[in-house]
Parts: structure tokens; C-alpha cells; sequence
């Protein structure tokens, strides 16, 4: 193998991680906005973000199944996120086309008059569908 060849291979072989890396900020940073809708009430960046069969898994709540049910807890007027802060974000390659995202998110709010639990280890599955990483699962586990 000429020299030039296998300076290319390594060259190659260095910069895929970094782009990889890329990837997975980005889906990190659009977990982080689903956050930010939320708080907002923002329903269409969920119908947005989410498979048509993803599930939610929330402590303290029962199981939220499909797009169409995700949106409409989202914009529920009666839940609140006065507040949060999320740490020791990381992101896992499982497949070409998946990324799990885990997370310690500690947040002020609730529905109704049941409070959120104050720090949850989160865990957040993406996949990627037509181009575009969508979250198929969501589930939030007691932390303390």
C-alpha cells in the first residue's frame, strides 16, 4: 500500500469520530429543546421530534403511548416546568441509526397537584427516520 494511501486511511479513520461525535450533540441538543417545549407548551415541536409510536415512561404518571398523546400532555395547560437543569449528559451509539441519551435532570413543576419528582436519571432512545432523528422512547427513573 503506498504511503500517500495509508495517510488517507488514518486521516479518514481520525475524522470519523469526530463527525460521529457531531451527531450525537445534535440529538442531545434537541433533546435539550424538547425541555425548552415543555416548559413552553409547545406542542408541534414535539409532533415534530417524536415517532408516531414513541412512549413516555414518567415517574409518578402513567404511560404516554403515540405522537398524538405525547402532544396533547405536552400542552396540557394543568402541568407546569416552573424550572430545570440537566447534568452528566451522554450519548451512546447503539446502531447506525440509534442513539441513547442519559441524563440526571432535576426540575420544579408538576400536574395538577401532583409534583414532578424533583431528580430523575432520564433516558431518551432516537432513531433515525427519513433522514431526521426522532425520540422513540422517553423514561425518567427516581434519583437520588
Amino acid at each position: 500500500m503506498k504511503t500517500s494511501h495509508v495517510v488517507s486511511l488514518l486521516v479518514a479513520l481520525a475524522a470519523t469520530p469526530a463527525l460521529a461525535g457531531q451527531v450525537e450533540d445534535q440529538v442531545l441538543a434537541k433533546e435539550k429543546s424538547l425541555w425548552v417545549g415543555f416548559q413552553k407548551h409547545d406542542g408541534e415541536l414535539f409532533r415534530k421530534s417524536v415517532t408516531a409510536d414513541s412512549v413516555q415512561l414518567v415517574a409518578n404518571s402513567a404511560p404516554v403511548v403515540g405522537r398524538d398523546a405525547i402532544v396533547k400532555a405536552m400542552m396540557d395547560p394543568d402541568c407546569t416546568l416552573k424550572s430545570y437543569s440537566l447534568s452528566e449528559e451522554q450519548a451512546h451509539r447503539l446502531a447506525p441509526n440509534v442513539i441513547m441519551l442519559t441524563y440526571v435532570a432535576q426540575q420544579d413543576g408538576g400536574c395538577g397537584k401532583e409534583a414532578f419528582l424533583p431528580k430523575v436519571h432520564s433516558t431518551a432512545i432516537y432513531v433515525q427516520e427519513k433522514g431526521e432523528w426522532l425520540e422513540r422512547f422517553y423514561q425518567e427513573t427516581p434519583a437520588k
